[in-house]
């Protein structure tokens, strides 16, 4: 946060949309029938590249801080 402040940047982070005026209007839009039918089905995904520092060093890849791993810690932005 220190480093936003100094460079005159604000700090988001992966969730941010949640509360932006679009997700709103977005939503309206899926649930007119008229507009777009039936919604039936929502894919989605979310990938990063994890090198070789990253499997070995990162705490999203060791058990002993999250059971689930990178799953409980970047696989909750899809199920949002």
């Amino acid at each position: 946060i220190a480093a936003c402040k100094q460079n005159n940047v604000q700090f988001m982070d992966g969730v941010m949309y949640m509360h932006h005026v679009r997700l709103s209007s977005i939503k309206k839009v899926l649930q007119d029938r008229e507009l777009v039918g039936d919604l039936v089905r929502v894919t989605s995904s979310f990938t990063f590249l994890g090198d070789a520092a990253f499997l070995q060093g990162d705490i999203r890849v060791k058990k002993e801080f999250d059971a689930l791993g990178c799953v409980g810690d970047l696989g909750w932005y899809q199920a949002r």
